[in-house]
């Protein structure tokens, strides 16, 4: 796929399934934002950082609503010492919305590469629930991502993190936490039901179906080349091409994971809860909604 797909005037390829972004985006007029003080992200949307004098790995995730870490890293970084009570609390990712067994920690401290300091409540998760994630690294959810007003820039290679409101996350937040996922809907093509749920997983790489979706959807997302859906995204604005995959573990309809937004170079505003695809002079606007799946 290219960037120049989103300005083809074609229609979907016949044995593609069509999703329709619901409602739709709008354009405008392609404006970089004024980003300074950038931290570089790595393989896995990982970034390093210093927890508890040890040198770590965060992955940032918006496919999850909190701060979490599983137990064996918890317990390599000292903060478990075998007589902690867990409480069950509830968990919305991209495996739907759980209540889960866990320990909780008034305050997680690390310092991000290039000196910010971030302060949260975190959840300590058994690793049998690191389904999508590496357990050996601390999980950084769409609260922190929001609350801190970050905004991630993706390009072929790789992507960079900017804080934008690095005060606001030095302190675990007293309000209520942010409950919920960033996600948006689509209607796909020749399906009747109500409009579907993709959930942004900012973690995960490819773009993903539920078994679920599976039996729903049935041959329309088998074909010749494997699976591939388009992703219209406004007007005559088609992203051609892209693999999906079957995923277990999961209640919701789609996952979005990172690959279409580093292939198209877009630009994920945590803050405000946007996507921003850049067609020609024009970008393309994806408002996100927040919400347990």
């Amino acid at each position: 796929m290219s960037t120049q797909s989103t300005k083809s005037s074609r229609t979907a390829k016949k044995d593609d399934l069509s999703l329709y972004l619901y409602p739709v985006p709008h354009f405008e007029r392609k404006v970089p934002p004024h980003l300074e003080n950038g931290i570089p992200v790595h393989s896995g949307n990982k970034v390093r950082c210093s927890v508890a004098g040890q040198e770590v790995w965060v992955t940032l995730d918006s496919g999850i609503s909190d701060t979490v870490l599983y137990r064996s890293l918890a317990s390599r970084l000292g903060f478990l010492k075998g007589d902690e009570s867990t409480v069950k609390v509830t968990v919305t990712s991209v495996m739907g919305t759980k209540k889960i067994e866990v320990v909780k920690m008034k305050r997680l401290e690390l310092i991000l590469e290039g000196g910010h300091q971030v302060c949260d409540r975190a959840l300590i998760l058994p690793d049998k629930m690191a389904h999508f994630h590496d357990h050996s690294t601390i999980v950084l959810g769409s609260h922190l991502l929001q609350r801190g007003g970050m905004v991630q820039t993706f390009h072929r290679n790789g992507s960079t993190l900017f804080v934008c409101s690095p005060l606001r996350v030095l302190k675990p937040s007293r309000r209520g936490r942010l409950k919920g996922v960033m996600t948006f809907g689509v209607l796909p093509s020749g399906v009747w039901g109500s409009i579907m749920t993709v959930v942004v997983s900012t973690g995960m790489y490819s773009l993903y179906f539920s078994k679920r979706m599976r039996k729903k959807l049935r041959r329309k997302l088998v074909t010749e080349s494997g699976p591939c859906v388009t992703l219209c995204i406004g007007g005559k604005h088609f992203l051609r091409g892209i693999p999906v995959k079957a995923v277990p573990h999961t209640e919701v309809d789609f996952i979005l994971g990172r690959r279409l937004l580093r292939e198209h170079q877009a630009t994920m505003s945590y803050k405000d809860g946007k996507i921003i695809i850049p067609s020609g002079t024009v970008s393309c606007i994806i408002s996100l909604s927040r919400r347990r799946v």
